[in-house]
Parts: structure tokens; C-alpha cells; sequence
């Protein structure tokens, strides 16, 4: 059976996202941990939900519980970003995220 995993392979542009931080005034010196954790996350959050999908009994129902996956971890990303930014101003470290245009 072909695995909807297969399309979720990325290479996650660190020098980008490393810039991007760089760009948003985010400290040099702590450019490459937040950016190593972020990396980090991301791939072990992507991989933890492919895992998942593979088990699915057939092709079929593995699409259909990726978009609907996908759908929940985004709309929870959007939530955390916020919470994210709220937290940050009550910290006074304004919110850093990153718009990177690769698609791996």
C-alpha cells in the first residue's frame, strides 16, 4: 500500500529560518538554540502524525484522516501562536515566528 507519508518528507531551510529570526531582532546568540528546538519540533510533531497515519487500513481511509489531522494540528498551531504572542508580551519577548516560502 502506498503511505501518504512518502509526500511528507521536508528538509526544513534552518539557514532561513535562521535568518528570519536574525531579521526579527531575535539575539544572535540565541538565534541557533530557538532554531534547532523549533526544527526539532516540527519534525518530530510531523513524524509522530505520519507514524500514526501509516497504521490506517487502507489508502483511503489514511487520506481522509490526513486532512482532518492536518485540519486539528493547524487550527492548534494558530491557537498556540496566540497564546505564544500573549505570553510573550507578559515576558517582553514580543512573538517570533517565521514565514519560510520553501516547500522542502
Amino acid at each position: 500500500m502506498a503511505r501518504i507519508s512518502d509526500i511528507g518528507r521536508t528538509h526544513w531551510p534552518r539557514t532561513e529560518i535562521r535568518e528570519g529570526l536574525l531579521g526579527a531582532g531575535v539575539p544572535a546568540d540565541k538565534v541557533d538554540e530557538i532554531t534547532d528546538l523549533a526544527i526539532q519540533a516540527a519534525e518530530q510533531s510531523s513524524a509522530a502524525a505520519f507514524r500514526i497515519l501509516d497504521a490506517a487500513s487502507s489508502l483511503q481511509i489514511q487520506s481522509c484522516a490526513f486532512g482532518v489531522a492536518f485540519s486539528l494540528v493547524s487550527n492548534f498551531a494558530e491557537r498556540m501562536i496566540a497564546v505564544q504572542a500573549d505570553l510573550g508580551e507578559q515576558l517582553g519577548t514580543p512573538a517570533k515566528t517565521v514565514e519560510i516560502s520553501s516547500h522542502g
